[in-house]
């Protein structure tokens, strides 16, 4: 009887109470003003930490202190670049790095053609590796000239802290053969860093933020797919799980056509961004709330 009432009458129940709970619950976004905080603490701490690794006067405690330092703002600057899962970016292997920064990619002719100066630049100065995701999948993380430098040094350093042989983890715990947690990192570095939201800078929420945008800037169909793919899921996860939150654009784009119709406006053949409102001579029952609703439109974009 448990076996063949189990998803009636448990799990069915269970998730249906987990919808409810989140019915007009407000979703807070990491702030721009935040991220930025944190990314300047995380190279202010990387730098610190390079240079303690690169003195000659640092004690060994002094130089295992900066080792770990360094691993720690390292992993959390990847991860927030990247808008990675925490746990893809802990887990990178030094085998993986090394074959990634040594493999050579001849340039493809019929496909640089088609990119911009910018894009060539990216190309050539970015280093792409690929880590194991979710589901066996393999997702790619993008490496910046500092990061690799910061990455070189860790592997370099690695006797100093003793970091076992047979502990192969980019970002090893001296001593053992686990791994650097990211979300404690990310935990961390949010509160010490001052922000106002430290409990939005985390790879979830900044997966989220990063989705959100791509509704603003209006991503084509095909941009949509390489982010989406990016990120590490498919178009159907993205657009349902993380394009949120939707009750701004939602209250935004389609309170157009809704007041545009009932001002008996001809809408055939217009864009949402072609239908424009006269909120002066607009329906009065409407002042009141468009009020409201301006003022949180014009909060919420500050903030994204």
């Amino acid at each position: 009887m448990c076996d063949i009432e189990w998803s009636n009458e448990i799990s069915s129940m269970a998730l249906k109470t987990l919808r409810d709970q989140k019915i007009n619950k407000v979703t807070v976004m990491p702030l721009t003003r935040d991220i930025a905080k944190m990314s300047s603490y995380l190279s202010k701490t990387a730098e610190d930490a390079v240079a303690d690794l690169q003195s000659e006067q640092s004690t060994d405690e002094d130089q295992e202190n900066a080792w770990v330092s360094l691993a720690q703002a390292c992993l959390a600057q990847i991860v927030m670049f990247n808008r990675r899962r925490s746990g893809e970016v802990s887990k990178m292997k030094v085998s993986m790095y090394r074959d990634a920064v040594s493999a050579s990619r001849p340039a493809d002719s019929d496909i640089h053609a088609q990119l911009s100066e910018v894009e060539h630049t990216l190309c050539r100065v970015l280093t792409r590796i690929e880590i194991p995701g979710k589901r066996g999948n393999f997702v790619p993380i993008l490496l910046t000239h500092k990061f690799r430098q910061a990455v070189d040094l860790l592997l370099e350093k690695r006797h100093v802290v003793n970091v076992a042989q047979m502990n192969d983890f980019v970002f090893a715990r001296p001593n053992s053969l686990s791994h650097i947690r990211g979300s404690d990192v990310l935990r961390t570095f949010a509160s010490e860093c001052g922000a106002e939201a430290p409990h939005t800078l985390r790879s979830t929420k900044l997966r989220k933020h990063v989705a959100t945008i791509s509704q603003v800037i209006n991503l084509k169909n095909n941009e949509l797919d390489v982010l989406a793919q990016f990120l590490g899921h498919n178009i159907k996860v993205h657009r349902d799980y993380y394009r949120l939150p939707s009750d701004v654009l939602q209250t935004a784009k389609i309170a157009k056509i809704l007041m545009a119709l009932d001002n008996g406006e001809q809408l055939a053949g217009k864009s949402l961004d072609d239908i424009h409102i006269d909120l002066e001579e607009g329906c009065h029952i409407y002042s009141f709330s468009l009020y409201f609703f301006e003022v949180y439109l014009f909060y919420y974009l500050a903030n994204i």
